[in-house]
């Protein structure tokens, strides 16, 4: 399509060089499935070619001229509502003498809806300034466009659901983590409160911070390891037993690290525990340093 309108631009265009019949010129562009204007340098209409006129017919107009004799902008379709754009354009060639613009359009009937592109070029043909018109149905290109448009909110609005019940069922697991540990009641959904504030003042991107939202929502999850005697024990533990829920961060890696989430959830389990001044494991100082690094340049700009 794109290209049919470029060779009707370059047909009426290269005139001059040519200096094509006149015959042959008119016969080109009466082959052509666009419609075709020709106007002077004033936007009067001096050609239109069968296309143009067809299509007149077909929606009921009845004159013999088509407006040839006729300022253009007063018979542009494209003018009703949206007149500054066109006249501007027309405006900008005549001035300038050269150069193009393009409109998009509906032209609905009542029996479809149609769109057109309008693309207007001005060109000289010896000492005389001239500007040919192509309106071009992009109207399957433009219904394919809705298409997309619906699958992709479609899309967006599965993704939201699916972000939506792995938000349930990782709370729910925060949860029933929690039941077995009476002790620590509601840790975890604090955690991830105050892990995601900071993320926000951090300025992460959204999905980092949903993934950090939801990491800590279940952070505790290798506690399902501790036999729950021990964790809600009212007695001082054992070396054993304390051992035993030290071992909960790698426990927690453990059932996770396996799992496909877009976010490292088995990482920051496994980390969750350790120190940030470089006496623990190294992979969580790394970690912390990325994130500074660009918290400190988002608080810079």
């Amino acid at each position: 399509m794109q290209s049919e309108l470029n060779s009707t631009s370059d047909i009426v265009s290269s005139m001059d060089q040519s200096a094509l019949p006149l015959e042959l010129l008119t016969t080109a562009l009466d082959s052509i499935a666009a419609h075709v204007v020709i106007l002077d340098e004033r936007g009067m209409i001096i050609y239109v070619n069968n296309a143009w006129k067809s299509f007149a017919r077909a929606n009921g107009y009845q004159g013999h001229t088509f407006w040839v004799g006729t300022n253009y902008v007063s018979v542009c379709p494209v003018a009703p509502g949206n007149t500054n754009p066109v006249v501007d354009g027309f405006e900008r060639l005549m001035s300038a003498r050269n150069g193009e613009f393009r409109i998009d359009y509906p032209c609905h009937s009542k029996e479809e809806q149609r769109w057109f592109q309008m693309r207007a070029t001005g060109f000289t043909s010896g000492n005389e300034f001239y500007m040919v018109v192509v309106h071009e149905n992009i109207t399957e290109i433009k219904l394919a466009e809705q298409k997309l448009n619906t699958v992709l909110k479609e899309l967006g609005e599965s993704h939201a659901l699916l972000d939506e019940a792995l938000l349930q069922c990782v709370s729910s697991l925060g949860v029933a983590i929690e039941q077995r540990d009476p002790y620590t009641d509601g840790h975890q959904k604090r955690v991830s409160y105050l892990a995601r504030r900071i993320a926000e003042q951090m300025q992460l991107d959204d999905e980092t911070v949903k993934g950090i939202r939801l990491g800590a929502l279940i952070h505790d999850i290798g506690k399902i390891c501790i036999p729950a005697e021990i964790l809600s024990s009212p007695r001082k533990l054992s070396e054993v037993e304390i051992a035993m829920v030290r071992a909960h961060a790698r426990a927690g890696y453990d059932i996770l690290k396996d799992s496909h989430f877009p976010w490292p959830l088995a990482e920051m389990i496994y980390q969750h525990h350790e120190r940030l001044d470089g006496s623990a494991i190294r992979a969580i100082c790394e970690t912390m340093k990325s994130y500074w690094k660009r918290a400190s340049s988002a608080w810079r700009m």
